[in-house]
């Protein structure tokens, strides 16, 4: 065992020490990128698509921190977490897709809604705020906010667009339900 021991190492030579330390700084480099890919995922997306989407011949307001697929049955924009030892790959969910609602008037519309929205929050046993009436650019837009009595942190929302006939739903932390109505009050 000696002698091929000895053939393979007179044959192997270290690098010199630069080439250890380009080599070095590479596999730092490759971890951090492993580390931090969902925070590099979304500074990649947005140098591609910039900050907003276009979904059925309307704009919509993509924030730093999230990443958007558009496809024909809707959107979603998902708020990746920082880097890949979080808990929850996912730190907020929208989505934008058709209303089943607006078959009939606004107000029917409106009020089946509600109604429904109620309806799966006593299922739950969340605490619902809502109905809130505000107009955007899209047009007039109802909207209720649920937060889970054990994890008040977490909230949800949903709202009904009513002029461009669309639902929006958001999941996520609390803090975010702002960012969510910001996106809605900004669409063209």
């Amino acid at each position: 065992m000696g002698v091929w021991k000895d053939v393979f190492l007179a044959d192997l030579r270290l690098p010199s020490p630069a080439i250890r330390k380009a080599i070095l700084t590479a596999l730092v480099f490759v971890a951090c990128l492993m580390f931090f890919a969902p925070t590099v995922l979304t500074f990649w997306w947005h140098l591609r698509n910039g900050n907003s989407i276009v979904y059925k011949g309307r704009t919509v307001w993509v924030p730093l921190e999230w990443v958007a697929k558009v496809d024909p049955q809707g959107t979603l924009l998902e708020k990746l977490s920082r880097t890949v030892l979080s808990k929850q790959p996912l730190n907020g969910l929208i989505s934008f897709h058709p209303s089943p609602y607006l078959g009939g008037g606004r107000d029917e519309a409106a009020r089946t809604w509600e109604a429904h929205y109620w309806a799966g929050a006593a299922e739950t046993d969340d605490i619902v705020s809502g109905p809130m009436d505000f107009g955007s650019s899209a047009g007039e837009v109802v909207c209720m906010e649920s937060r889970k009595k054990r994890y008040p942190e977490h909230a949800s929302a949903d709202c009904l667009m009513l002029d461009i006939k669309l639902d929006a739903s958001f999941g996520g932390e609390g803090r975010d339900v702002d960012v969510f109505l910001q996106i809605i009050h900004q669409m063209k």
